[in-house]
């Protein structure tokens, strides 16, 4: 299976969750560097980390969600979009 398998259903499903963290890992960036955090702190980088993956993921379900967009072409065999 491939994320290329995800119904549009399940892509929506995933992009909810996934906000949600991305939410709140921006919240808690924003608080800690509000707070003084330095840049080289283990938990600081570990949170940065985090929300950059999370904001890499949500932006590839975006693209699974519209089905086509830089560098993929239309898919015509999606059920349901």
């Amino acid at each position: 299976m491939t994320s290329d398998d995800l119904t549009p259903e399940q892509v929506r499903a995933l992009q909810a969750v996934v906000g949600r963290y991305l939410r709140f890992l921006g919240l808690l960036r924003g608080r800690m560097d509000l707070r003084g955090f330095a840049s080289v702190d283990s938990v600081y980088r570990l949170v940065k980390e985090a929300h950059d993956a999370t904001h890499a993921l949500s932006v590839e379900l975006h693209y699974l969600a519209v089905g086509s967009g830089v560098g993929r072409t239309a898919r015509t065999d999606r059920k349901s979009q």
